[in-house]
């Protein structure tokens, strides 16, 4: 079976590879959205997201040695928020989940993927929108394509479609 994620995947891919970084962000952080609702279409957008990242990434985002040192579903589904609706990196101070992380740093220097000074925790971004990636191809494979529902939701996803025009005779 085809992916029905192919090509959100491969426009992460192209926008890393032209250094669109922006953009790959962007598509990174809507895909927890996207499989999410595919998968608890009942719970509210936080909740599905928040579970998504927990049940896919687990605690693999540690930045220290402490139980709860790492980052949760529920601070990605805030950065998304502020990242897609306001362009920002730091969260509501409305909505402030906690003192744990106020803001997300994106680099471009590997060097300083996944650390965290203060409130401020630092990402690499090509690193991110590739695990992102990695983690959504594997939720495809291990859960989508074992639920026939959930596959037919997963058809209904957007496409771009090839139109041409024959020339009109008159």
């Amino acid at each position: 079976m085809a992916s029905q994620f192919q090509p959100l995947l491969d426009s992460i891919t192209d926008a890393v590879n032209d250094r669109n970084r922006i953009a790959a962000l962007a598509l990174a952080l809507m895909l927890p959205d996207i499989c999410g609702k595919i998968q608890r279409p009942a719970e509210s957008t936080g909740q599905r997201y928040a579970k998504w990242w927990a049940d896919n990434f687990t605690n693999t985002y540690r930045y220290g040695t402490g139980p709860s040192d790492y980052v949760t579903g529920a601070e990605v589904y805030q950065l998304r928020c502020a990242y897609l609706h306001e362009g920002s990196e730091r969260q509501s101070s409305k909505k402030k989940l906690s003192a744990v992380i106020d803001k997300f740093n994106f680099t471009i220097s590997k060097q300083l993927h996944l650390t965290k000074q203060g409130t401020i925790v630092s990402l690499h971004v090509q690193t991110f929108c590739e695990d992102m990636r990695y983690h959504v191809e594997e939720w495809e494979k291990n859960v989508l394509n074992k639920h026939p529902h959930m596959q037919t939701t997963a058809g209904k996803l957007l496409k771009l479609y090839l139109l041409f025009s024959i020339g009109a005779k008159g």
